[in-house]
C-alpha cells in the first residue's frame, strides 16, 4: 500500500486496464488522481499517463491489463 507516496493506492503495472474509464481528468499529477478516485465511493482502480497527454482514468471495475511504458496503474 501507499505506492509511490499514494495513500491507500498499491502499484499494479506499467499501463492500464482495458474497458472504459469511469473517471477521466487532465492532470499533471498521479496525486491528484488518486484524490479524484477518492471522491467516487465505487473507483477501485486509476492509471496516471504522465507521457505527453498527461491524464488518469478511473476504474469501477477492472479488466484485462495492457502494459505501456507512459503509464501507472493503481488498486485501492
Amino acid at each position: 500500500m501507499n505506492s509511490d507516496g499514494l495513500t491507500g493506492y498499491r502499484f499494479s503495472h506499467e499501463g492500464w486496464w482495458s474497458g472504459y474509464y469511469t473517471l477521466v481528468i487532465q492532470t499533471d499529477t498521479a496525486s491528484k488522481c488518486a484524490a479524484e478516485c477518492d471522491k467516487d465511493d465505487k473507483c477501485i482502480a486509476f492509471n496516471y499517463q504522465y507521457g505527453y497527454n498527461k491524464y488518469c482514468g478511473g476504474y469501477h471495475s477492472l479488466s484485462s491489463l495492457i502494459s505501456t511504458t507512459d503509464s501507472r496503474a493503481y488498486i485501492k
